[in-house]
């Protein structure tokens, strides 16, 4: 699945969404950016990076229910791996290294 999210000139991401989600190791509501998106065996999957530390991100399996989205952690570790593969190969596709 192609990514429809670009960065401006700030390296800023400007048609990424804003999910705000409950942190479990900090205790509290958190923003995450949409990174990428793919679907992998038939499910849907994000990586979303925090606000504040673009650098890192999160990878979660995702369902719609109705409006509603919902997000899982992923509990097999051999498919976590397979997951940060596709998705470090997304996200390296999409930077920009002669800016």
């Amino acid at each position: 699945m192609k990514n429809d999210f670009e960065l401006d000139t700030n390296g800023d991401f400007k048609k990424s969404p804003i999910f705000t989600l409950f942190d479990e190791e900090c205790g509290k509501d958190k923003e995450f950016s949409l990174l990428a998106r793919t679907e992998y065996k038939g499910q849907l999957y994000y990586a979303l990076a925090p606000l504040d530390d673009i650098e890192s991100y999160v990878i979660l399996s995702v369902k719609e229910d109705g409006e509603d989205i919902i997000f899982e952690s992923i509990e097999d570790d051999e498919l976590f791996e397979e997951l940060v593969n596709i998705f470090n190969d997304l996200l390296d596709e999409e930077m920009d290294y002669d800016a």
